[in-house]
Order: C-alpha cells, then sequence, then structure tokens
C-alpha cells in the first residue's frame, strides 16, 4: 500500500515523524500483546492515515480501538499485525519520497 502523494511537504514530514516514532512502539506493543498501548498508539497514528487520505486504514484503526471486545482476540490481533504491516509499507513509501524530493 503506498499513500497518496501528499502535496504539501510539511504535512508529508509531520507523518513522516509520527510514523517514525510510533510504528517501532506499536509492533512491540503488538507483540507484546499489550492491549492497552496497542489502542493508545493506534489512537494517535489515526491523524496519520487520515492526514495521508487513507480511509480504509482509518476505518481498520477504529475498529482495532473501539471493536476489541466484539472480536475474538486472534482475530483483534490479526487486525494490528495487519495495521502495522501497511503503516511499515506506507513510512516506506514516505522514506522513498523524501529522499526522492
Amino acid at each position: 500500500m503506498h499513500p497518496p502523494p501528499a502535496k504539501d511537504p510539511h504535512i508529508r514530514q509531520i507523518c513522516l515523524g509520527a510514523m517514525s516514532e510510533k510504528v517501532p512502539q506499536l509492533r512491540e506493543a503488538v507483540n507484546r500483546s499489550d492491549e492497552h498501548q496497542v489502542r493508545s498508539l493506534v489512537r494517535e497514528l489515526r491523524h496519520t492515515v487520515e492526514l495521508l487520505g487513507l480511509p480504509k486504514l482509518f476505518q481498520l484503526s477504529q475498529d482495532i480501538e473501539y471493536r476489541r471486545e466484539d472480536l475474538d482476540a486472534s482475530i483483534w490481533e490479526g487486525q494490528c499485525r495487519r495495521f502495522c504491516d501497511l503503516l511499515e509499507r506506507i513510512h516506506f513509501s514516505l522514506e522513498q519520497q523524501r529522499a526522492r524530493s
């Protein structure tokens, strides 16, 4: 998944900074099965995916934060891992965009 090219380099830099800090923390929290920390980081990262214009990823973040009680633990954890995987790919793509600028 690639983010749409952010037209404003300032927005792209904000998103890149947030992801550089929070995505590794999210991966670690998911690996520890720390539901509280996962939800907190997902909430913070939701703003980033919204700025990038990624509505499906935004929806996934809401599902992770608000639908935990509705889902089997393995399904919820799978959603968390998927969210993290996608964010890592987007982060990589943003890094490439910055390098080309």
